[in-house]
């Protein structure tokens, strides 16, 4: 099965820099994370979801290390 995918950035031999959303899944196959890049690999947005697919976590990421919750 499936665990994750997403395209990562070859800039250069031994530089690799996600891109994009990359997605984890469980054992069954279910969507439970999304991690959202940007341009230059660093992660800007991270989503959690539950085992029915419902959104349990989704913040913003910062430079500095801190996030702050998406508002639903």
């Amino acid at each position: 099965r499936l665990a994750a995918e997403g395209d990562w950035l070859m800039a250069g031999r031994y530089d690799e820099r996600p891109v994009g959303v990359h997605k984890r899944y469980d054992e069954q196959g279910r969507l439970r994370g999304e991690s959202f890049h940007d341009a230059k690999g660093q992660r800007v947005r991270e989503r959690e979801l539950d085992a029915s697919g419902q959104v349990v976590r989704d913040d913003e990421l910062f430079a500095d290390g801190s996030r702050r919750a998406y508002a639903r």
